[in-house]
């Protein structure tokens, strides 16, 4: 599992409320199915989707570091299952399938207490690149 993600948060107001924030840009991830045709023959299908700019916020109260640890989680959460879902609904479009993947990260940074939005809701000077190291097991953040 990716778990690192080593993202940079800062102290901001978010819709009026302190909060931590932090953006990332490129966040990727490819998704995998298959199934069996009747007829016995294999149906397999790779869709890579991308989200251009994301942004995460989470309530005051914990350190970066601690911000920064959650939201990997949270987003490791979130492509599993999105993973699982497209592997249930192997006919999925790639719409349906980039929608599933969007709510499931809101879903899972609501549940920690944070949020994610592609449209930023805070001011930020840049967004750091979403940087995966397969090799090692973790995502990074330059």
């Amino acid at each position: 599992m990716r778990e690192a993600f080593n993202l940079e948060y800062a102290d901001g107001i978010s819709n009026g409320i302190p909060s931590k924030v932090a953006g990332v840009a490129n966040i990727n991830n490819t998704f995998a199915t298959g199934k069996v045709n009747p007829d016995g023959s294999f149906f397999t299908h790779a869709v890579e989707l991308n989200i251009p700019k994301g942004y995460f916020t989470l309530s005051l109260g914990r350190t970066n570091g601690t911000a920064a640890n959650q939201t990997a989680r949270a987003l490791n959460v979130a492509n599993i299952r999105t993973q699982v879902w497209y592997l249930q609904n192997p006919k999925a479009s790639n719409t349906a399938l980039d929608q599933k993947w969007n709510k499931n990260i809101d879903l899972a940074m609501r549940i920690i207490g944070g949020g994610f939005s592609q449209n930023s809701s805070f001011a930020l000077r840049s967004l750091a690149p979403y940087i995966e190291e397969f090799f090692l097991g973790r995502t990074y953040q330059l």
